[in-house]
């Protein structure tokens, strides 16, 4: 070992023993623990029980979402880059006017689950709290994959059947109101960790339904996966990790050499059809995220633009939500 690392453990190993501090105990006088650089099996830590509570605001465009239609397929837009939509993910941008609702969120590792695919994996159960005037729901249990396929609803015309006979199939199928409610890109998952990946299942797929990470958290690595393949062919989430060992601060605290990765969904392209079932055109839409984690604490701040016209600027969305952590039982986030 270099003699300048000896010396700072000497150094911190000195500074212990004055306070009279063992290595497990509780020390105020000590200086913290450094923090370690992010890894796929430090970046979200998932022992049961472990939960965090966020803040959650979100704002719905005031009037009507009227989608840009385009006479042919080839005409429509294609999804914006991560270069287009990182401003705005990093400055969260909101509507001028809207409904807004304001609660609280918490996320918790409660045992295990079985996918009605089979699959047997963690459950990451997402609870709210009506505390907050204007939150509609307590205690829901709604997975994100739920709030995916209401995005997906109103993106896809041409899927709706195909998603309902989707929901009716599924042991946890809920109200369609559920759908416009929830976060699409940090929620409760029938969640995974492998050496591999972070990701989670749908209910009617052994295959993954989601990717959160790669083992790769360099800066610039992307990834990309196709959630609903039963569903639709032209789907896609596309995610790219944008920065590794920024600061980052929440209510709750500073957190040191986070990883934060933007998320792209590619909703594929709708033929729209009138009342009769005559065509109108073809549009495309998108939604764009942000996740940021902590080494040894986890996700700590999301910030998400839903249901974005192909072409349209990349802050124009219908719906805008952010979940910002204010609170953890996670061990070492203790001493923040």
């Amino acid at each position: 070992m270099p003699t300048r690392q000896l010396l700072a453990v000497a150094l911190t190993c000195v500074l212990a023993l004055a306070c009279g501090c063992a290595d497990d105990d509780d020390c105020p006088s000590c200086p913290p623990a450094p923090v370690p650089d992010a890894t796929l099996d430090n970046v979200w830590p998932n022992a049961d029980s472990l939960s965090w509570m966020f803040t959650h605001k979100q704002v719905v465009r005031q009037g009507t979402f009227v989608p840009t239609l385009y006479a042919t397929r080839e005409e429509v837009p294609p999804v914006p880059s991560f270069q287009e939509i990182l401003p705005f993910l990093e400055n969260p941008v909101w509507p001028d006017s809207g409904t807004s609702l304001e609660g609280l969120v918490r996320l918790r590792f409660e045992g295990e689950m079985t996918t009605a695919a089979g699959v047997t994996t963690q459950r990451l159960t997402e609870t709210r709290f009506a505390e907050q005037s204007g939150w509609p729901l307590t205690d829901s249990q709604a997975s994100f994959e739920t709030a995916l396929l209401g995005r997906l609803w109103v993106a896809r015309p041409d899927l709706r059947e195909r998603i309902h006979e989707r929901l009716k199939a599924a042991p946890a199928a809920i109200d369609e109101e559920e759908f416009l409610i929830g976060s699409t890109f940090l929620g409760a998952a029938a969640w995974e960790k492998t050496a591999a990946h972070i990701g989670a299942y749908g209910e009617l797929s052994p295959d993954l339904f989601w990717l959160f990470l790669e083992a790769d958290l360099t800066e610039g690595h992307t990834f990309v996966i196709q959630p609903v393949p039963e569903l639709a062919d032209d789907v896609f989430l596309h995610g790219k990790i944008t920065a590794n060992g920024e600061e980052f601060a929440t209510g709750f605290g500073t957190f040191a050499k986070t990883v934060q990765c933007a998320y792209l969904i590619d909703y594929g392209i709708s033929l729209a059809v009138d009342e009769d079932g005559d065509p109108l055109g073809y549009h495309g839409m998108h939604a764009s995220g942000l996740i940021v984690y902590a080494p040894m604490v986890g996700p700590i701040y999301c910030y998400e633009i839903n249901l974005v016209n192909n072409g349209d600027a990349a802050e124009e969305g219908a719906k805008y939500i952010e979940r910002a952590l204010i609170g953890t039982n996670v061990p070492w986030a203790s001493g923040l």
